[in-house]
């Protein structure tokens, strides 16, 4: 791993040179640049032609990867707040090696100090790339070969973070080992995040100013319609797929009549949507930034003259302020129902049927959110059962006390932590996904398969359970970059052949069923489920006295 982290090092900062010459109108001189990716130990992949220009990026190990290739042009200026434009085209041969800027997010979104907390050791989702920028529309690409009508799979990954932070630059995000294993097409982008990607203005010439975020990725789909097949991929077979914020994206794009056809398969990992903001709470949102930031109202003019880190400050003020967000809930400066980007709620009967005949593989870890509350709080896993209504305050939405009392019964020998663990993966991830596929099997629509990771991590004694995004880097395989999380293990490794053997299968030809695992589609009746475990096996219903009683309660997001 020791040579991956040097290559990677030497080729990043070429992203930086590249987007320089871009703006000049230069093609990039290679003689520097061939000597860098020589001395890395690879060699020059070979060049292909896109609908914007030449480009040229590195072979690895019988991939081919290309980074930092630009699908839109800078936001800044007069772009903020505006639908993403395409390139305008370069002459020559852009070599595209290096990671492209991730979105301005503020140093608040990717402090990863350890020095007063141990357990943010097992981060893995780390950036290998710290530059931010507003010129990010950026994506990556890795191919086991290109110009060879290879009608591949297409799997487009989002990232995670929300709609406010996050990056495609990490090294559990890297597509090679994927690539190469499933004999697919990778792809990854960013695009823009928070108080740049999701705020709503009142004002002509904005009005797509509160799904700005959500039209980056349309874009990114519209260059894969365009240019995938040169790169050995089927642009007729894409699957997006992504946990955490980029299931969450998933959720949205099938809200988006204007994203429908430009994918044909869904994989949602922890990141279920069954609402957005409507107009009237992306309008507070705004309303209270231009508060706090002293301009008038729907004065989009004078917020796109504003320096990024202000907008970014007044941000974080605003998504700080009363009332506490609760989880499952949709968030201040996210996607907004607007009746035309997005055409109404996910889950709305009109709306589901934007996405009938899209496949979709939903599911989520057993304990969400173990590793992210140690990582807030080293003292969480010592507390007691009277301190649980408190800690469960922003999970429930009402009084915690019957939902905990009902736990208690159905898990009696477990500890104060072990209840929490579960309660804040079970509300509102995993009810969520299930409520999401009886909605959707009740439409008629093309067959959900579920699936939750049961897989306890060794790592702190295993005190962080089966944590959320335990599975990413064993999709990507990509298990040693993530070790911190998953101890690195045999185990780990066998797991990973698992998963992403069935991740690979679903977005060939719709199901997630191999050799090794029959994976039958979720229904009421028995309501199969997937269990990544030691040892995988489909269940029915697995856990169902508690989707019972969290039905019976009316707890989580009201589908």
């Amino acid at each position: 791993m020791a040579c991956d982290k040097d290559v990677r090092s030497d080729l990043t900062p070429l992203s930086y040179e590249r987007r320089a010459l871009l703006k000049a109108g230069a093609a990039l001189a290679v003689g520097a640049t061939a000597g860098r990716v020589a001395a890395a130990g690879r060699s020059f992949s070979p060049v292909v032609e896109t609908e914007h220009g030449q480009i040229r990026g590195f072979l690895r190990n019988g991939v081919h990867a290309f980074r930092g290739v630009p699908y839109g042009q800078t936001t800044a200026g007069n772009g903020r707040f505006r639908p993403p434009v395409a390139p305008s085209g370069w002459t020559g041969v852009l070599d595209t090696l290096g990671w492209g800027a991730s979105a301005p997010q503020g140093h608040s979104t990717h402090d990863r100090s350890i020095s007063n907390n141990v357990y943010k050791l097992a981060e893995g989702d780390v950036s290998l790339q710290s530059f931010e920028s507003e010129d990010c529309l950026t994506l990556n690409v890795w191919t086991p070969s290109t110009n060879d009508d290879g009608k591949r799979p297409v799997m487009l990954w989002l990232h995670g973070g929300g709609f406010w932070s996050g990056t495609a630059s990490t090294a559990v995000h890297d597509g090679e080992a994927l690539s190469r294993f499933g004999d697919v097409v990778v792809v990854s982008c960013n695009h823009r995040l928070n108080v740049l990607g999701f705020t709503q203005i009142d004002a002509p010439g904005f009005e797509e100013s509160g799904n700005a975020g959500m039209l980056d990725i349309l874009l990114a789909l519209k260059w894969i319609q365009a240019n995938i097949a040169r790169f050995g991929g089927d642009a007729r077979n894409v699957t997006v797929f992504g946990y955490s914020g980029g299931g969450q994206k998933i959720s949205t794009l099938m809200a988006m009549p204007s994203a429908r056809g430009l994918f044909h398969k869904a994989i949602v990992q922890s990141g279920q949507t069954p609402s957005l903001l409507t107009q009237d709470q992306a309008l507070d949102a705004t309303r209270r930034l231009c508060a706090v930031l002293g301009v008038k109202e729907g004065d989009g003019k004078a917020l796109q003259t504003l320096p990024v880190d202000t907008l970014l400050a007044a941000y974080q003020a605003v998504i700080a302020q009363p009332p506490r967000q609760l989880w499952g809930f949709p968030a201040r400066f996210s996607p907004v129902v607007d009746g035309e980007i997005v055409a109404g709620q996910p889950l709305a009967p009109e709306v589901l049927a934007l996405s009938a005949n899209v496949p979709l593989l939903i599911g989520s870890t057993r304990q969400e959110m173990a590793a992210v509350s140690l990582r807030w709080d080293p003292t969480v896993s010592s507390m007691s059962f009277e301190d649980l209504p408190a800690r469960l305050d922003g999970y429930v939405g009402g009084d915690p006390v019957p939902v905990i009392n009902g736990y208690r019964e159905i898990y009696p020998s477990a500890t104060a932590w072990d209840l929490y663990a579960i309660m804040t993966a079970d509300m509102p991830t995993r009810i969520n996904s299930i409520r999401i596929a009886q909605r959707r099997h009740a439409a008629g629509m093309a067959p959900v398969f579920m699936y939750r990771v049961d897989w306890q991590t060794p790592v702190f004694d295993g005190l962080m359970k089966a944590p959320h995004g335990l599975e990413v880097p064993l999709i990507f395989r990509n298990v040693r970059e993530a070790s911190g999380i998953n101890g690195g293990g045999q185990d780990a490794f066998d797991l990973s052949e698992r998963i992403s053997a069935a991740w690979v299968a679903f977005a060939r030809n719709g199901s997630p069923s191999t050799p090794a695992l029959d994976w039958p589609a979720y229904e009421p009746e028995q309501r199969a489920t997937m269990l990544f475990d030691r040892e995988c096996r489909v269940a029915s219903d697995p856990d169902g006295d508690v989707r019972r009683l969290l039905d019976r309660l009316r707890v989580g997001q009201a589908l």
